[in-house]
């Protein structure tokens, strides 16, 4: 699972056969920020990196603001750009579920640095979702820091028991360190794996 989301991410290659590749877009600037790719059992989304000035002053709003309750902080840069792109991509998951019978397939969720935040979000928005999938995966490729300490708890006990969740990253990057902590922000911290090289050592298992 690990692999092919790395494949999908870098070189839009994946195990099985492609039945379609959909694009899904920022409603306001139009550019596309990832793609929803269908197989023969699994519908993959994957959220791009920075790609445009646009996320790069999405990256840089530190500011926090309240989610589902005033209580619970993230991240505004990366909130504001994902419900930015939330119409297009569940007006399209829902066409394109609407066809087949998700209980036999695998929805894997899936992006690297920001668009690993945007898979965050969306991983809780597909539990609203009225589809039963056969399995769900969240896979973060070095991922910032997407909330509060309360975000964080609601995500782990709300959230990651209806998905298999892993984060990888590099032990010399800075990105999942940021936001900093000082600042109020926490990582996530389940089934973290850390990548040595070619190597990826599990060192965390939660």
């Amino acid at each position: 699972m690990i692999n092919e989301c790395i494949s999908m991410l870098y070189d839009f290659k994946c195990d099985g056969v492609h039945i379609g590749v959909y694009n899904f877009i920022d409603r306001k600037t139009k550019h596309i920020r990832g793609r929803i790719v269908l197989t023969e059992d699994t519908i993959y989304v994957n959220f791009f990196a920075t790609g445009s000035i646009r996320d790069i002053l999405y990256d840089a709003n530190f500011r926090k603001t309240e989610y589902l309750n005033k209580d619970i902080k993230v991240h505004k840069g990366f909130y504001t750009a994902y419900l930015n792109c939330k119409d297009s991509l569940c007006h399209l998951l829902e066409h394109l579920t609407s066809n087949i019978d998700t209980e036999n397939y695998t929805l894997v969720l899936t992006g690297h640095s920001f668009g690993a935040t945007q898979a965050v979000f969306a991983s809780m928005d597909m539990l609203t979702f009225s589809y039963k999938f056969k399995e769900r995966h969240v896979v973060l490729l070095s991922s910032p820091r997407v909330g509060d300490d309360d975000f964080v708890r609601y995500y782990r006990e709300n959230v990651c028991k209806y998905y298999s969740f892993c984060h990888i990253k590099n032990r010399k990057d800075i990105v999942p360190h940021l936001p900093p902590r000082i600042l109020g922000y926490r990582s996530i911290n389940i089934n973290v794996e850390y990548v040595d090289t070619m190597h990826i050592h599990t060192i965390y298992k939660g």
